[in-house]
């Protein structure tokens, strides 16, 4: 509902994915220990991932279904 205009669905779903992949490998980092250059590196695909669905959204759509 608050994605920009000329987003597909698909977007959404993709990144969605995205995230779920990444969070089953910070999942399983925690158990497998995984070393400081590891960590750092799923860190920052978080944060792309992260900044890319901010750019995804439409900040005047999204406080106009905040308020509702």
């Amino acid at each position: 509902q608050c994605g920009k205009a000329g987003l597909s669905a698909a977007h959404f779903e993709q990144k969605g994915e995205e995230a779920a992949v990444l969070l089953d490998k910070l999942s399983k980092g925690k158990q497998a220990g995984l070393d400081r250059v590891r960590v750092t590196s799923l860190y920052q695909q978080g944060l792309l991932l992260f900044v890319a669905l901010l750019e995804s959204m439409d900040g005047g759509k999204l406080r106009k279904v905040a308020a509702e």
